[in-house]
């Protein structure tokens, strides 16, 4: 964990993580947005392809400095490298929603953190976050709703920590 947090220079930052494929039914500029908008989150992706190699040409043309793309995680270092981010993200647009359930939700409730995700409420994985009161969901393209989840997110985790910080845990 502590090589992961190096290796990412992740000191007094928040992080977010995406694991996994990212293809058509994704928007990729939902991560540039949300590291253009959130510059005191450190958002990390861990992908490969074309879609990875775009969002990381965008990074470099925008300027991008809190978003790092990597390549994929060894599967032994996967839950160490899940443990180091704050909350996670996941998305899915609704024409990919009746067929689709990423499986990175389930890894990411394992992990007991917040997830943020923009996808159809009616999608399986949506209706699971929701279950287990995990994180929270907006529909795709609705942004609004999107960074008040992120909000609620980072308010909630300033909160944990300051409460851990004052126990000194």
């Amino acid at each position: 964990i502590k090589i992961f947090k190096k290796k990412f220079k992740l000191k007094n930052k928040f992080t977010a993580i995406y694991s996994g494929t990212l293809g058509y039914k994704h928007d990729i500029n939902f991560f540039l947005d949300l590291a253009k908008e959130y510059k005191e989150v450190s958002f990390i992706i861990s992908s490969k392809g074309s879609f990875a190699d775009e969002i990381n040409n965008k990074k470099k043309e925008f300027k991008i400095k809190n978003l790092t793309i990597i390549d994929w995680i060894n599967y032994k270092d996967f839950s160490s490298f899940l443990s180091i981010a704050d909350f996670y993200i996941v998305l899915l647009n609704k024409d990919a929603a009746n067929f689709a359930v990423p499986s990175k939700i389930y890894s990411y409730l394992l992990m007991k953190k917040y997830i943020l995700a923009s996808m159809p409420k009616d999608n399986l994985g949506s209706k699971n976050i929701t279950y287990f009161s995990s994180g929270y969901v907006s529909e795709p393209n609705n942004n609004k709703i999107l960074y008040q989840n992120f909000n609620k997110i980072i308010n909630n985790i300033k909160s944990k920590k300051k409460i851990l910080n004052k126990y000194n845990l």
